[in-house]
């Protein structure tokens, strides 16, 4: 990933100004207002990272961050949780230090 990208990724994970959300990169609520998962902001912030349907990143949206499946996964895991593997929902500010020192 091009550090550009990542000091803004973390920036904006880190601002207060996204919403958290799961399940989805992005959720238009009933009342207009935007949820996103952590890889929603990066999509949002960089449109060319396309997304899948399932809530991760597209294998061309990956490309265009220069994230790896398993970095992929690991971040909609991370921001979601995971019940089979009994883990925790991390915040956006825990996402950003986990993406900081591994990607």
């Amino acid at each position: 990933m091009k550090i550009t990208m990542k000091r803004k990724w973390m920036q904006a994970l880190r601002s207060g100004k996204y919403t958290q959300g799961k399940g989805r990169l992005k959720r238009t609520k009933k009342d207009g207002t935007h949820t996103y998962c952590c890889l929603g902001v990066l999509r949002d912030l960089y449109p060319k990272c396309q997304g899948g349907n399932d809530g991760t990143l597209s294998p061309n949206g990956l490309k265009e961050a220069g994230l790896t499946y398993e970095q992929n996964t690991k971040l909609a895991c991370m921001n979601d949780g995971d019940k089979f593997f009994n883990k925790k929902r991390h915040t956006f500010k825990e996402i950003a230090t986990w993406i900081n020192k591994n990607v």
